[in-house]
């Protein structure tokens, strides 16, 4: 709030950077600095995060992301539109690939 204002709100951008930032921070330390691809895809594998946006995890088999659901709806207070959340479906995955249907199912 200092650097970017009392009226700043931080969108899913800068959520996915801190996610990945993590996720970049975890493999490093896991492996102590000495990074292979194959042993960086492993030290992932079911890793979990506290995000700014609830938890979330590395499905073990998949390598996909889960993690918390909202529905909200847009709302005007104080002269600016807020996200207000009306609803949320913890621990969702892909549901492509959960449901083996569509383009990214497994083959």
């Amino acid at each position: 709030k200092k650097e970017y204002g009392a009226t700043s709100t931080p969108e899913f951008m800068a959520v996915g950077g801190y996610d990945g930032m993590a996720a970049i921070v975890h493999v490093v330390q896991t492996l102590k600095g000495k990074i292979e691809s194959d042993k960086a895809l492993e030290a992932l594998k079911g890793w979990k995060c506290n995000s700014p946006c609830g938890p979330i995890m590395i499905d073990p088999g998949t390598r996909d992301i889960v993690m918390n659901e909202y529905l909200s709806e847009a709302v005007m207070k104080d002269g600016r539109v807020f996200q207000k959340v009306i609803g949320k479906i913890d621990g969702v995955k892909d549901a492509c690939k959960e449901q083996k249907i569509g383009p990214c199912a497994p083959k």
